[in-house]
C-alpha cells in the first residue's frame, strides 16, 4: 500500500493505554479546510437570557462520519498483523475538525443560535420557558435521529438551572470558572522548562477574560517565550504564578452584558491580529504619551476653534477634492564637482552565481555619470556593504559629501548611520514607495540588466565575472548630456 501511518500508544488518566495514529506525513500533503470554529466567547455571548439548559455530547466525536469510498486507503496504518483502514474518519486527520464542524452547522442549522449552540461534538440547547425548552430538545432528537448521530448518555444533562459547558459554569445569572479547572490550577507544578511554561500560559490565557489587567501581570512569562531568551526562572517569575493562580481561583461569575443597556467596554489588549492595539509592545515613553493626550481634554475653549464643526460640514466630502494636489517633480541640484554626490542602490533577484553572489551593488556619481557595478549578495551584512563602499569610492576618489539611497535596512541601520556621520557625509534617503525621486539611478539600474542579459544569454551562473567589463563598456561610452565619454572626465 503507498500509505501507512505508524501506531502510537499514549497513557490514559485511568492507566490504561489509547491508540492514536500518526498522520503528520499525510496531513503535510493535504489541502487544507479553512472551515471557521466557533470562537467559544461568541457562543457564551449567545446564551444571554437563558434560564433553561441541556447538555449533548455526541458518542465518539468523528467515527459519526463515514470516509468516501476512494478515500479508505489514505488512511491505512500499520501494525504487526498487516495493514488496516478506517472506514469512519478518524482522530489525527488535518481536516477532521473541519468536517466535523461544517457538518453539524449543516445539520442543524435551522435551531443554530435561536435556541442552540454547537461547538464539535458539544452541543447545548437554551431557553427561558421549559415548555418550549423541551420542544426544541424533541426537534434536535429528530434531525440527530435523521442523521444518524448518537448522543451519549452518559454525558449529556437536561433541563437544568447551571450547567458545565466548554470550561465554564453556565447558569441564568452568568458564568464562571469550572470548579475542576480551579483545583488543576492550585496543584499545577512550577513550570520547569519552555514547552511546561507553553501549557500554564495556554491554560491560563483560555480563562484571561476572568482576570483584570491579564496582559500586564503575564508580561513577564511571556517575556520567557521570546527567541533566544534563556529559560531562567526568578522570583518576579514566581510572584507572577502565584498572582495568576489566586486570580484564576478567585475569578469572579461574569454576567451577558444586555445590549438595550449603556456600559462601558475595558480591553487589556486585543486579541484580533488586525487590531492595533495588537500590532507591538510600546516603550517606556511610548507608555507615558496618553498623558498628554488625557491633559488636552482639560484645556479651555480658546484652545480650540469653536467653528471647526461648521468648517467640517463645509468640506466637501470627495477625498480626491480634500486631497493636496501633488506637485510636478524638481530637479536635484548639481554636484559642482566630480564624486561630490553619490547615489547607492541595489540590484537584487539575480541567480546565484559560482561565487555566492545573487545581487549587485549599483554607485554613480551624480556630476561625471561614470558608475561602479559591485557583485554582493542579498545576505550581505552592513559592515560588508560599508568595505565595498570605502574600497571602490572612498580609496578610489573622494569621501563624498552627500550619499544618496534608498532605504534599504543596511542604510538606514546604526551603523551605517554613524559611519557616515564620522565620514561627514550627509544622507539623503528617498520617499519610500518612490523611486522616481532618483530616476538616474533607476536609469542605470535598467542599462545594467540590459548589459547583462545581452553577455550573459549563455552563462547565467556566471554573470559576475563580466561586470567588469560591462562596467568598462558603459563607463567609455559617450552620455547624451556630454560629448565625451564618462571616463573623460574622470
Amino acid at each position: 500500500l503507498p500509505y501507512g501511518a505508524p501506531v502510537l500508544f499514549t497513557p490514559k488518566p485511568d492507566g490504561s493505554l489509547c491508540m492514536c495514529i500518526d498522520y503528520r506525513a499525510l496531513n503535510k500533503q493535504t489541502i487544507k479546510n479553512k472551515y471557521p470554529i466557533p470562537r467559544i466567547d461568541d457562543l457564551l455571548d449567545q446564551l444571554r437570557g437563558a434560564t433553561v439548559f441541556s447538555k449533548l455530547d455526541l458518542r465518539s466525536r468523528y467515527w459519526q462520519i463515514r470516509m468516501a469510498d476512494n478515500l479508505f486507503h489514505k488512511t491505512a496504518f500499520r501494525t504487526r498483523y498487516g495493514s488496516y483502514e478506517y472506514l469512519v474518519m478518524p482522530f489525527g486527520l488535518t481536516n477532521a475538525l473541519a468536517t466535523f464542524q461544517a457538518e453539524m452547522n449543516h445539520i442543524l442549522r435551522p435551531l443554530l443560535d435561536k435556541c442552540m449552540v454547537v461547538y464539535l461534538d458539544d452541543i447545548l440547547i437554551y431557553l427561558r420557558d421549559m415548555q418550549q425548552h423541551v420542544q426544541h430538545l424533541r426537534r434536535v432528537f429528530d434531525i440527530l435521529r435523521r442523521e444518524r448521530f448518537y448522543v451519549k448518555l452518559s454525558k449529556s444533562e437536561f433541563a437544568l438551572e447551571k450547567v458545565q459547558f466548554l470550561g465554564h459554569m453556565v447558569s441564568a445569572q452568568g458564568f464562571h470558572v469550572d470548579p475542576k479547572k480551579i483545583e488543576a490550577i492550585r496543584t499545577w507544578k512550577i513550570p520547569e522548562n519552555v514547552k511546561e511554561l507553553q501549557l500554564f500560559l495556554g491554560f491560563a490565557n483560555y480563562y484571561n477574560r476572568f482576570v483584570s489587567q491579564y496582559v500586564k501581570i503575564a508580561t513577564p512569562l511571556t517575556n520567557l517565550l521570546k527567541k533566544n531568551m534563556p529559560y531562567k526562572w526568578e522570583p518576579k517569575h514566581q510572584d507572577t504564578v502565584e498572582q495568576l493562580k489566586h486570580a484564576l481561583t478567585s475569578a469572579p461569575v461574569l454576567i451577558l452584558p444586555d445590549p438595550k443597556r449603556n456600559y462601558v467596554i475595558k480591553a487589556d489588549a486585543s486579541c484580533r491580529r488586525d487590531e492595533p492595539t495588537s500590532q507591538g509592545t510600546l516603550h517606556t515613553r511610548q507608555q507615558n504619551a496618553h498623558r498628554y493626550c488625557k491633559a488636552l481634554l482639560l484645556a479651555p475653549h480658546g484652545s480650540r476653534c469653536p467653528t471647526i464643526r461648521h468648517l467640517v460640514c463645509y468640506m466637501p466630502a470627495d477625498e480626491v477634492q480634500q486631497a493636496e494636489k501633488a506637485g510636478l517633480l524638481q530637479p536635484l541640484p548639481v554636484p559642482e564637482q566630480p564624486w561630490q554626490v553619490v547615489s547607492l542602490d541595489f540590484i537584487t533577484g539575480l541567480p546565484t552565481t559560482t561565487s555566492s553572489h545573487d545581487a549587485i551593488l549599483v554607485a554613480i556619481d551624480k556630476f561625471s555619470k561614470k558608475g561602479y557595478f559591485i557583485p554582493t549578495h542579498t545576505t550581505a551584512r552592513t559592515e560588508e556593504t560599508a568595505q565595498l563602499f570605502v574600497h571602490y569610492i572612498i580609496s578610489q576618489h573622494d569621501i563624498p559629501t552627500t550619499l544618496i539611497s534608498n532605504r534599504d535596512p543596511k542604510f538606514t541601520s546604526k551603523f551605517w548611520k554613524e559611519l557616515m556621520s564620522l565620514l561627514g557625509t550627509k544622507l539623503a534617503m528617498l520617499s519610500a514607495y518612490h523611486p522616481q525621486t532618483d530616476g538616474q539611478t533607476e536609469r542605470l539600474n535598467q542599462i545594467v540588466e540590459q548589459l547583462l542579459r545581452a553577455a550573459c544569454k549563455d552563462e547565467i551562473s556566471k554573470w559576475d565575472l563580466h561586470l567588469r567589463v560591462l562596467e568598462f563598456a558603459y563607463n567609455i561610452a559617450t552620455h547624451a548630456t556630454k560629448t565625451d565619454s564618462i571616463s573623460h572626465w574622470w
